[in-house]
């Protein structure tokens, strides 16, 4: 599975770019995004020690980061919806989530 192919999916979906996701913008939309990519390389078997440095974070950040998008998943109606409609644009995605 390519990881910039989620990257950029994820950036389509919540109207931001790979560039903001990669760099150090804390918006909300920004960061929302950067969690749920976080949180799909997990999901496709990375380690947040390797997560971490591909977005300049420490990987305490990826832990934090995943642990705010499980809890956003059990009750936040458009995070849920978000999150759905990246895993339709990349149907490998359903596997693992």
């Amino acid at each position: 599975m390519n990881q910039n192919q989620i990257i950029e999916t994820v950036a389509e979906v919540f109207g931001t770019t790979p560039e903001k996701i990669k760099g150090k913008g804390r918006t909300k939309t920004t960061a929302d995004a950067r969690a749920v990519c976080f949180y799909f390389f997990k999901k496709i078997g990375m380690t947040v020690e390797k997560i971490g440095p591909k977005f300049n974070r420490h990987h305490s950040t990826v832990t934090l980061a995943n642990k705010k998008v499980e809890s956003l998943l059990s009750f936040d109606k458009s995070f849920i919806e978000q999150v759905e409609q990246v895993i339709e644009m990349m149907p490998e995605l359903k596997e693992v989530a």
